[in-house]
């Protein structure tokens, strides 16, 4: 196997891993956080929060890593499937990053 080869392996399994990294992340930043918010009771609200503040706050590091994760993914991307189509590759990038930018 050439270096070549071997540099992108390398760069395939560290972009699929950032995207298996992605569902769990996204999924208890997005699904933990709805969960202890009762709609019309602030104070339920707060002692939920206050009853499991540790995953309060896991869940909100995960939901901040997620877009993180996802710029270094879309790079990755970007890296191997240059050489296939460049102009396919920059607009993969365009798409998927500017709803990170804008929201």
């Amino acid at each position: 196997m050439t270096a070549k080869m071997h540099s992108i392996n390398k760069t395939a399994r560290i972009a699929g891993f950032l995207y298996l990294l992605l569902a769990p992340l996204g999924f208890f930043g997005g699904m933990y956080i709805p969960s202890l918010i009762v709609s019309g009771d602030a104070a339920a609200t707060v002692n939920n929060i206050l009853a499991h503040v540790w995953l309060f706050r896991l869940s909100i590091m995960s939901a901040l890593t997620v877009p993180i994760v996802n710029i270094f993914l879309v790079l990755l991307l970007y890296k191997l499937l240059k050489p296939v189509n460049k102009n396919h590759a920059v607009l993969m990038v365009v798409f998927i990053l500017a709803p990170e930018c804008i929201g």
